[in-house]
């Protein structure tokens, strides 16, 4: 009796894949069945910002009379500039955070642009797990032409996490212009000549 309930089996899957075979050869594939996608825009309209984040560790101190005191210090600080889109939202990713950009309001006339950034910690070895820190509003004037155009404008926040501990602090503005490093040995190779 097991063999016959096996060889029902095998004779309904040959049977059904037959049937398979039979559907497949009668759809059409030709040229007029193709998807035409429409062609994405090549020149996007993007806003230079510049993006500091600076993360706090928490430290705990001995004070003279050996009680603990817990307190936050600030890391070394993560500068960059960004370029976000101006009609749509943007994600950037630096280090352990997620900065997501989205614009709310855009008046052509006056150039004034309101931006929702929404700031995530991520966690993990491989940083797909996110903790929403919060988010606020950053509003400004644009500046430039045709394509590519500068923030003017600065706010910064401090996020905290459930336990209520300041975890870091977002700063978004003007494009950050960095310094040149100075390099010593050729300078002191010119005074000499």
């Amino acid at each position: 009796m097991k063999y016959v309930g096996l060889f029902l089996v095998l004779v309904w899957g040959y049977g059904s894949s037959l049937y398979s075979k039979e559907i497949l050869k009668s759809i059409y594939t030709g040229p007029d069945t193709m998807i035409h996608l429409p062609e994405a825009n090549a020149k996007t309209v993007k806003v230079r910002l510049g993006l500091t984040v600076i993360p706090m560790s928490k430290l705990i101190v001995k004070d003279a009379q050996g009680i603990n005191q817990v307190r936050f210090g600030k890391n070394k600080a993560l500068r960059r500039n960004l370029r976000a889109r101006l009609t749509a939202s943007s994600n950037f990713f630096l280090e352990d955070w997620h900065i997501e950009i989205q614009p709310i309001q855009w008046k052509k006339v006056s150039k004034n642009l309101t931006y929702k950034v929404s700031v995530y910690q991520r966690f993990g070895t491989s940083k797909n797990v996110e903790e929403k820190l919060g988010s606020f509003n950053l509003a400004g004037v644009i500046q430039g032409q045709d394509y590519l155009y500068e923030f003017r404008g600065e706010t910064s926040q401090t996020f905290k996490n459930k336990t209520g501990d300041k975890v870091v602090e977002v700063q978004l503005g003007a494009p950050i212009k960095f310094q040149k490093r100075i390099n010593i040995a050729t300078i002191k190779k010119k005074n000499s000549e």
